[in-house]
């Protein structure tokens, strides 16, 4: 890659493409907007511009009462407004490892060329 923003347009491709939707305020059990098929598919067809894109995003979530294993995860995070504005400042998460990501955005590079 060439340039910052050659990455910062890969990364956000790749988040666009894979990630989820989020929903808005705090929840207890979850993340995952109850919106969130219709809500990135409007936002993928629609168009956006990137508010914040965090690379290294750490949150918890909910792993059960009787979860062995830690709540922690870590992805990455951007925040976008689509191009109508239906849906304003939406976080899309992707939650999964460094290699799945570096792998997946390879993977992008390589179709756009």
């Amino acid at each position: 890659m060439n340039t910052e923003s050659e990455y910062t347009a890969l990364l956000t491709k790749f988040i666009i493409k894979f990630g989820t939707l989020v929903m808005t305020g705090s929840q207890a059990y979850g993340w995952i907007a109850e919106d969130y098929s219709e809500g990135i598919k409007h936002i993928r067809q629609c168009g956006f511009d990137v508010d914040k894109l965090e690379e290294e995003y750490d949150w918890s979530e909910f792993a059960g009462t009787f979860a062995d294993h830690d709540d922690h995860k870590t992805g990455m995070q951007m925040t976008v407004t689509c191009t109508c504005g239906a849906y304003a400042k939406r976080a899309i998460r992707w939650d999964g490892r460094v290699a799945e990501a570096i792998r997946g955005v390879l993977e992008l590079r390589s179709y756009i060329k």
